[in-house]
């Protein structure tokens, strides 16, 4: 026989009350330094944390108030349980976190974060059936570690756009070292064309500028008497 799950069996009401202290101090750290801190890439995981908190609670609060909806509201807090375990957030926001100890800037908020964090995840794994998602969670990363380690295993196969890559080097190459004595060639001969055409320009202009000397004609006697 099932038994109807209330708040008692869920969470204690002593760690609610303790994870409400948590979020109370997570919600001060949030407005002291949202100014400061907002545009950090640790502040964002820090704000989903403190956003998923805050739905715990208030679920929490409608399992007190509509005991009747124990199951469905239980339910709800095994999702946002499991959204946190399977994406990794607890671990996300931890190594985020560590970022604020390595700057060396504000290690106190760093660790007064830290501590909220290891708090607030040994809270969330009390709920009951999380612990059961968590063991899942972490066969199924095992799983995965050892199924990428055998895929490691074996030759690796060349893709087909690097071998294509490859033969057309090995074409330039050849394009490339196949005609190297003949471009001497054409360069030398390129040079003495080069000399040979200023040569012949100079021909041609002293033959244009070598205008032909004009007879003198013979003297008459009228030249003679005006004295030409």
């Amino acid at each position: 026989m099932s038994v109807e799950p209330n708040m008692g069996t869920i969470l204690p009401q002593q760690s609610v009350d303790s994870l409400r202290n948590e979020y109370q101090l997570m919600q001060l750290t949030y407005h002291r330094n949202l100014n400061q801190h907002r545009q950090a890439r640790w502040w964002r995981y820090f704000n989903i944390l403190k956003r998923n908190v805050s739905k715990l609670l208030q679920l929490f609060d409608k399992l007190q108030s509509m005991p009747k909806k124990a199951s469905t509201i239980h339910n709800k807090i095994l999702e946002i349980c499991t959204y946190l375990l399977s994406r990794r957030i607890f671990t996300k926001v931890y190594f985020e976190l560590n970022t604020i100890l390595a700057l060396g800037q504000f290690i106190a908020l760093g660790f007064a974060l830290i501590a909220m964090l290891a708090r607030v995840r040994t809270l969330v794994l009390e709920i009951n059936g999380v612990d059961s998602i968590h063991q899942a969670n972490v066969e199924a990363q095992a799983i995965g570690e050892t199924h990428g380690n055998l895929d490691e295993i074996g030759e690796e196969i060349e893709p087909e756009t690097k071998v294509k890559n490859d033969v057309k080097e090995e074409k330039m190459k050849v394009k490339n070292e196949a005609p190297k004595s003949e471009p001497n060639n054409e360069h030398s001969e390129n040079k003495d064309l080069r000399r040979e055409v200023p040569n012949e320009r100079k021909r041609t202009k002293e033959s244009k500028s070598g205008k032909p000397k004009k007879k003198k004609k013979a003297k008459s006697a009228i030249d003679d008497i005006f004295g030409f």
